[in-house]
């Protein structure tokens, strides 16, 4: 490299010192285009242009053009040049002065980065204006060491593993694939969608050293990009260390930035939340080159090391404490570091080489500068997941989060179709809310859409999930604006309880806080689908959505949601609108607040008696502007002093709190009528399960009765023939023989073996036939007192049951009586 070529890049600082540059910095003293093509073998440089008379021109003038337009990248040449053509010069020369090589020249124009020139990205410039950078073998992280109690428990990545769905590891798994899904950009203008905006590092001067025209009232901050890696290279070569065995690969291309640091017009690095935006790609990638994927869990532990050391670097200061800004010393410093800390090869790197210029509104006297928001380097997702994970690990996590991601276990399902006690109990007044949409015609929700309501209502006091699943038409958005009513409620109870409005309020330095009774009560309607969202968000406010006979009486800063409808449809109120994207969020505030004919801004202004002036309007029609007062100043009923104020607020809470009292007493007065229902039906059901029981036991007794009788019959039937047989045996006893016949009748039985005794044979079977009979007797006598006894225990259940059944007619008629009354009642007290 030839000294020369120092001695001609100085020369263009000084040059370039004198020329005037647009806001975009280019030079625009005279237009010129410059190309660099190869030609038989030969570098040729193509200079073509207009420019200022007076000037000289020569080879030398040609080739101090060529170095600053590889060095600035500029697209207008300096004055020196005059009245050129087409002048095709030899490289020879050009390499000759600047010290590059054919191989140089050929990277500077193959570089996929070749916006308006890259030497400093090809890192081809000559070493004399390189800065020297320090050395950074004493800042360099070791990984293993600062994450070894993030990971005392290392994760498993073989196929085989087991998946047991823990909440830490769904979470650990979910912020390793955000943390290599950057958000990338193929060109610096693809960044803020205006090439304009795009500010060259690769000139002699940084962009904030430079003379800059910035429009009128605004003040201009550079968000510098500390280089970038390349997508692509990065993706191949992790593909080809995981390997993927998918027929189809995601097709990665671009380049994802390291980070970017945002400074002012001066180039001091801004101190606030947005000052310093972190990219997880680099470092999840150098982690998964050296196969670290346990440590890309540990993104958050991580970033706020990174972090700090940046800080370090970009934010310094000078002995009595004022920030420096930044010089090419520190840009490399801080790109160097993060490239050697993150362990990324250097050939799928990209130095520093533009920043991206952000315009703001010059801040008032004593008003706070806005800043720039930090650009968005990493996935949509992975800020939140981080908080998740420091929330769970805290024990911070609300409920809805910790069903979510499964660290509380959600409530067993049940099927209300089936269990109509539940389906029922989950209707009871109690358990619905006290207000309800009043949709046009008063039509109320159906069956299972107030079940869904109530579940809700009363699931969700303490947080937590709940889904609803239906079909298209079902009415699961007809069911929401019930929700949407309940929330009001709530609300409104919380605001009734403040004496004053200003009760609400308490200040803290020159802001208002809220008070806590007033929060918790917003309601945010997200979805996949913007068309719902807006949908809903826009049926909301419209006159067509509530009852007929309430478009009247219902109205609600009407004139702001007039206004945000823009007479696309008429309006009952301000209770919703569809925000989202920054123009529906612009066209909100600019409505909301500072329209000056329709604002709430101007509504408080004439409540709080300040002058409020006449709104300029243009007519839609002929365009031509007239004067008037604000249109919410005439449509809406303003009290007209403090006192009146204070009156419109009684008369309001009042009013609410009486419409409350009388709904509560319908709540109270419906469950108690549901309770003597309850006690009717089961009144109803005893009866029902009473009358087969004693139509039963009045059978039961009947049939004891008869068998009774019979016995008796038969009692009295065998009581005469046991007289008959105990006459019988007194005769026998008569007939007994003497002692002469007895001594006969046994010298008989001594010879003669089958000598009988007549009388005493028929003796015998009287007496077998009496005690037959005397068995008998006693038999019927057992059964007949059995029976009896069983009669009277059935007779007596009968008359307790015959009772019982009298009382539940009793219950049921005065349970009749009281249900007619209470309807009565509850008509003439029906709020409508």
């Amino acid at each position: 490299m030839k000294d020369a070529s120092l001695a001609i890049l100085r020369e263009i600082e000084e040059i370039s010192s004198k020329w005037e540059v647009r806001p975009n910095g280019n030079h625009y003293n005279s237009k010129i285009s410059a190309t660099i093509y190869k030609t038989d073998g030969t570098w040729k440089f193509v200079h073509d242009g207009q420019h200022k008379k007076g000037a000289t021109t020569s080879e030398d003038t040609i080739l101090l053009c060529f170095a600053d337009y590889l060095v600035s990248g500029a697209d207008y040449a300096n004055d020196i040049l005059e009245n050129i053509s087409v002048t095709n010069l030899s490289v020879d020369s050009i390499k000759e002065v600047t010290g590059l090589s054919d191989a140089h020249i050929e990277k500077l124009i193959r570089h996929p980065q070749n916006e308006n020139n890259v030497a400093h990205r090809a890192n081809i410039l000559p070493k004399q204006i390189n800065q020297k950078l320090p050395s950074l073998s004493e800042s360099l992280i070791d990984w293993d060491e600062v994450l070894k109690n993030k990971l005392k428990k290392k994760p498993s990545f073989r196929k085989d593993r087991s998946l047991d769905n823990k909440p830490s590891d769904v979470l650990d798994s979910w912020i390793t694939t955000e943390v290599l899904s950057p958000n990338s950009y193929k060109k610096p203008a693809d960044i803020c969608n205006d090439p304009k905006k795009v500010a060259s590092l690769t000139g002699t001067r940084l962009p904030w050293g430079k003379t800059q025209k910035i429009p009128e009232g605004m003040t201009v901050y550079y968000q510098v990009y500390l280089g970038a890696i390349d997508v692509k290279n990065a993706s191949t070569k992790l593909l080809e260390l995981y390997k993927d065995d998918t027929q189809e690969r995601i097709s990665n291309s671009g380049y994802a930035a390291t980070a970017v640091v945002t400074v002012n017009e001066e180039g001091v690095p801004i101190d606030d939340q947005n000052d310093l935006a972190l990219s997880s790609f680099p470092w999840a990638y150098g982690r998964s080159l050296h196969n670290k994927l346990e440590h890309l869990r540990c993104w958050n532990t991580a970033a706020t090391l990174i972090k700090q050391s940046l800080r370090d670097i970009l934010f310094e200061t000078n002995d009595d404490g004022k920030k420096l800004p930044l010089n090419w010393e520190k840009i490399y410093h801080a790109y160097n570091f993060l490239v050697q800390n993150c362990n990324v090869p250097e050939e799928d790197c990209l130095s520093p080489t533009f920043s991206i210029k952000q315009y703001k509104r010059k801040p008032k006297k004593d008003e706070k500068p806005k800043t720039p928001n930090a650009p968005i380097l990493n996935s949509f997702y992975l800020s939140d997941l981080q908080r998740i994970q420091t929330a769970l690990k805290d024990k911070e996590a609300g409920k809805a989060l910790q069903q979510y991601i499964g660290d509380i276990s959600s409530p067993d399902l049940q099927d209300l179709l089936k269990d109509h006690d539940l389906l029922e109990s989950t209707l009871s007044p109690d358990n619905t809310p006290a207000g309800r949409w009043p949709s046009a015609g008063r039509h109320p929700l159906v069956l299972l859409q107030q079940t869904a309501v109530n579940i809700a209502t009363t699931t969700l006091k303490e947080g937590g999930l709940f889904s609803i699943n239906g079909p298209p038409g079902t009415g699961k958005t007809t069911l929401l604006r019930d929700i949407v009513a309940s929330v009001i409620i709530d609300r409104a109870k919380a605001l009734s309880s403040f004496k004053y409005p200003e009760d609400a309020f308490t200040k803290v330095g020159d802001f208002y806080e809220l008070d806590e009774k007033l929060k918790g009560h917003e309601i945010l309607v997200a979805s996949s689908n913007n068309n719902a969202v807006e949908n809903i968000s826009k049926e909301l406010p419209q006159l067509s959505q509530i009852a007929e006979d309430l478009t009247d009486e219902l109205s609600y800063f009407r004139t702001i949601s007039d206004a945000i409808a823009e007479d696309k449809y008429a309006t009952w109120g301000l209770s919703a609108v569809a925000l989202g994207n920054s123009k529906n969020r612009s066209a909100f505030a600019n409505t909301f607040w500072w329209n000056d004919d329709t604002s709430l801004r101007t509504y408080l202004k004439e409540v709080r008696g300040e002058e409020v002036p006449l709104a300029t309007i243009k007519d839609k029609k002929t365009g031509e502007k007239f004067q008037r007062v604000p249109l919410i100043i005439q449509q809406e009923d303003i009290p007209e002093n403090s006192q009146d104020l204070e009156w419109d607020w009684d008369e309001s809470c009042s009013n609410f709190n009486i419409a409350l009292s009388q709904s509560e007493y319908l709540t109270f007065n419906i469950q108690d009528l549901r309770q003597i229902l309850h006690q009717m039906n089961e009144k109803e059901l005893e009866l029902e399960h009473s009358l087969p029981l004693i139509t039963n036991m009045k059978s039961e007794i009947s049939i004891l009765d008869s068998e009774i009788k019979n016995t008796k019959n038969d009692l009295e039937h065998d009581e005469m023939q046991l007289k008959s047989l105990e006459q019988q045996k007194k005769e026998y006893q008569y007939l007994k023989p003497n002692l002469f016949e007895v001594g006969s009748y046994k010298l008989k039985r001594a010879f003669i073996n089958d000598t009988k005794s007549p009388w005493g044979e028929e003796y015998d079977q009287c007496i077998f036939a009496l005690t037959k009979k005397q068995r008998e007797v006693l038999n019927l006598k057992d059964i007949i007192h059995t029976n009896t006894k069983k009669m009277k225990v059935l007779q007596f259940q009968y008359d307790g049951i015959e009772g019982e059944i009298s009382e539940i007619k009793k219950d049921l008629a005065q349970g009749k009586s009281i249900i007619s009354r209470s309807y009565k009642n509850l008509q003439d007290h029906l709020i409508t």
